[in-house]
């Protein structure tokens, strides 16, 4: 426990109370402090990687992967996800580059990186002084659960809507058409042969 001396002769009411509520408020910190840090892997002297995951234990069905949960991500977020799937792993100062158009501060590409390092969609490794990230999903994942959650909350879930609006408010060539035809025929033959 913090202990606090703090002289309240001649301290009478009000002032008295004030300087209570401080010495108070300053204890509450502290201790958030020595609590944040007791919680805190790196004190410990733990590697990252000490928990088992919650799949491991008895009637836990653990933690939803990502094809069954939606990803919401921004423009930004993409962007950043097509330099890292075409180029595998990238730095900052690569994605930076690499999204010059886009008139971003390698800051902003930085921070976007470590949000989404915390959501599990990119993680990094260290190569001397820079952190190295590559993306831990697939544009495959990415596209079908965007594509999922946009039929979802704009098309209450109907596939068949989804697809009428985009032949009815899309140009679309007759070459694409004739394409179209023929990914229908087969999934129909998948289908009758399953």
């Amino acid at each position: 426990m913090v202990a606090f001396e703090v002289p309240l002769a001649g301290l009478a009411g009000r002032g008295a109370r004030r300087v209570s509520a401080l010495v108070i408020s300053i204890a509450r910190m502290e201790l958030r402090r020595r609590a944040k840090k007791l919680r805190s892997d790196e004190n410990l002297g733990l590697p990252v990687s000490y928990l088992l995951p919650r799949s491991y234990y008895p009637g836990s069905q653990g933690p939803p992967s990502f094809m069954e949960r939606s990803l919401r991500l921004g423009d930004l977020q993409v962007a950043i996800l097509r330099v890292l799937w075409d180029e595998g792993e990238a730095t900052v100062a690569r994605v930076h580059e690499a999204l010059a158009g886009k008139r971003r501060a390698p800051t902003t590409i930085a921070t976007m990186l470590t949000k989404m390092e915390r959501r599990g969609i990119v993680e990094h490794r260290v190569e001397g002084r820079q952190f190295v990230f590559r993306p831990t999903i697939s544009e495959q994942e990415v596209t079908r659960s965007m594509v999922a959650d946009l039929t979802q909350r704009m098309f209450e879930g109907d596939v068949s809507a989804l697809v009428s609006h985009l032949i009815t408010e899309q140009e679309i060539e007759r070459e694409e058409l004739v394409r179209l035809r023929r990914m229908i025929v087969e999934r129909e033959r998948k289908e009758g042969a399953s």
